[in-house]
Order: C-alpha cells, then sequence, then structure tokens
C-alpha cells in the first residue's frame, strides 16, 4: 500500500478508499490506518464474530458483513483492495477476483497474500497434520492459475512474488500454539482424529525432552498477488 500511495500522491490521501475483503479482525486495515489516517476504510467478512473483534479496536474504519464474491459496495468504489491468508476459503474464486475488479476506481490495485502449500510441503504443520497439506493442494490454487483468473478478469500489470521464511521456535511454544486449535485454519479443516493424532506426538516428543528445551524449525513460502485495473484517463 504505501508503494501505491507513493504513486498517487498527487490524489488527495482524503480520498483514498481501501477495501480488506475477509478482513478478520481487522489488523491489517488498523495498521494501515497507523500509517495513512485520512482516507476511508472498510473491512468486509463472512462472519460477525472477527468483525466484532474489529470493531473494539477501532469505531474509525467501517466493518460490513458480507461475501466476498458479493460485495455490497457499488463498481468503482474503491482505490486499493486487499485479501490476505483467506482467499482459499472462497468457494468461487473467479467470481471473486471480477467482483474485485469491478469495485476498483481506474487506476486502481488489488493485492492478494497468501502461503503457499506447493513450494513449503515442509512446513511444520503438514509435518504433523499430513492430511492439512492435503487439503490445503485442494483449496489453494497453483500459482498459474491465480495470474490466469487475474488476467480473464481484465486485470493488468499483474505481479507474483514468492518470498520463502525460516525461523526457530522453542518447542513448547510451538505445541502450545497447536493447542489452540483455533489459532490455524488448517487444523479446522483437518478431522478431529488427525488433529488428535498430530497433537499426541507433539506431546510425546515435548515430554521425551525433558528439562532440555529443543528449538524447531519453521519454512515457509509467502505469496503476494497484484495487479492493476487501467486508468481510464
Amino acid at each position: 500500500m504505501i508503494a501505491f500511495v507513493q504513486q498517487h500522491v498527487s490524489r488527495p490521501m482524503s480520498a483514498l478508499a481501501v477495501l480488506d475483503i475477509g478482513c478478520g479482525t481487522g489488523n491489517q486495515l488498523v495498521a494501515n490506518q497507523h500509517y495513512f489516517a485520512a482516507g476511508v476504510y472498510i473491512g468486509l467478512d463472512f462472519f460477525h464474530g472477527m468483525l466484532q473483534q474489529g470493531r473494539e479496536k477501532t469505531r474509525d474504519i467501517g466493518w460490513v458483513q458480507g461475501d466476498g464474491t458479493q460485495p455490497p459496495f457499488a463498481d468503482g468504489s474503491f482505490d486499493f483492495i486487499t485479501n490476505q491468508f483467506a482467499f482459499h476459503h472462497v468457494q468461487d474464486k473467479a467470481a471473486m477476483i471480477h467482483a474485485v475488479y469491478h469495485l476498483l476506481k481506474p487506476g486502481g490495485r488489488f493485492v492478494m497474500t497468501n502461503i503457499c502449500p506447493r513450494e513449503m510441503p515442509e512446513w511444520l504443520y503438514y509435518h504433523y497434520f499430513p492430511t492439512a497439506f492435503e487439503i490445503d493442494c485442494q483449496d489453494f490454487l497453483p500459482k498459474e492459475q491465480l495470474v490466469e483468473l487475474m488476467h480473464q478478469a481484465g486485470f493488468s500489470d499483474t505481479a507474483l512474488e514468492i518470498e520463502f521464511l525460516s525461523y526457530t521456535q522453542e518447542l513448547h511454544e510451538f505445541v502450545a500454539t497447536v493447542r489452540r486449535r483455533d489459532t490455524c485454519s488448517q487444523l479446522l479443516t483437518i478431522s478431529d482424529a488427525a488433529y488428535h493424532a498430530g497433537l499426541s506426538q507433539l506431546e510425546y516428543e515435548l515430554e521425551s525432552a525433558g528439562s532440555r528445551n529443543p528449538q524447531v524449525h519453521m519454512h515457509m513460502c509467502l505469496l503476494t498477488l497484484s495487479g492493476n485495473k487501467a486508468d481510464s484517463g
């Protein structure tokens, strides 16, 4: 978003309209508003509970309940639209991409961020919960298909960026996170049996470590897809 604003410095900041589809509890919108206080910020999510958590953070953002494939806004309403770590949950992915294109003003930009499962089969969650990898390979489109959807919708200057991340975490911290099943959508998509099998393995390894404090290595791949709507001027 910073790069987009820098490219549009001639446009009054008060006119900037930003939409986050699948906004969840609104963390990204709150962060964006911190850097660019002026403008209109809207968060769209299907779940009331998520939006309520967003409202508790700030009332200066519009929190709207709705479907990203049929957003309740007029065409040409937004300068900048984002979708972060949520596109795999969308059933009709092509419909959402087309809807986003129509919601953008001429010269507007869409940016999608997500993990890229096929590039990170060694992800720790997939190691202990292999069923999650199988499900994600069905729910997450290959990157080539994502680019094609953007082209079909009419986006120009489509760009795809891949970033590999690695970091370490203490085993007991990872186990604590896994115990809170709702912190990772991959744990919610698998069966109870698959979840408890992976959790049991983790707890066994933690118990076997005794007083030692072993670390686990996390390897991830992030995908950022962006595209512009041609400026009619």
